[in-house]
């Protein structure tokens, strides 16, 4: 297709049937025994606000070097951004993130999926020292 290495393709780790900690366990083993060379050099994976956050992934992501995009966390950015971009960097790949806002009036969690049109507030931790290239 003559994409370069930062064409890369962005999942959610997917449902958590049950068993968060064994369908992550699932994930890790099919990551490691079907996916092919030029399929893990493209995957990145995603949290959401329904079953996979931060700290969830970030383990996953650094034990496979696996690029992670994410949501806002407890966890602050200054110290989430430089762990993410390592992998990042690992890998040769520009770092990527997923910036956006909860709807206007948003109450429920089902209400904050959706975006609103635009981000009023962008983190300066995305301008801080290694936050990107």
């Amino acid at each position: 297709m003559g994409i370069g290495k930062d064409g890369v393709i962005i999942i959610h780790v997917g449902g958590v049937y049950g068993d968060k900690v064994a369908t992550l366990a699932r994930f890790r083993e099919n990551h490691k025994t079907l996916l092919s060379d030029d399929i893990k050099a493209r995957l990145v994976i995603e949290d959401d606000e329904m079953c996979y956050n931060v700290d969830d992934l970030l383990p996953v992501s650094e034990e496979l070097d696996l690029p992670l995009v994410i949501y806002p966390s407890s966890e602050p950015l200054t110290i989430l951004i430089p762990r993410i971009n390592a992998i990042w960097h690992k890998k040769g790949i520009k770092p990527k993130q997923h910036l956006s806002s909860p709807r206007p009036g948003a109450v429920t969690v089902m209400d904050k999926r959706a975006h609103a049109r635009r981000c009023t507030i962008l983190p300066m931790e995305l301008e801080a020292e290694g936050a990107g290239w």
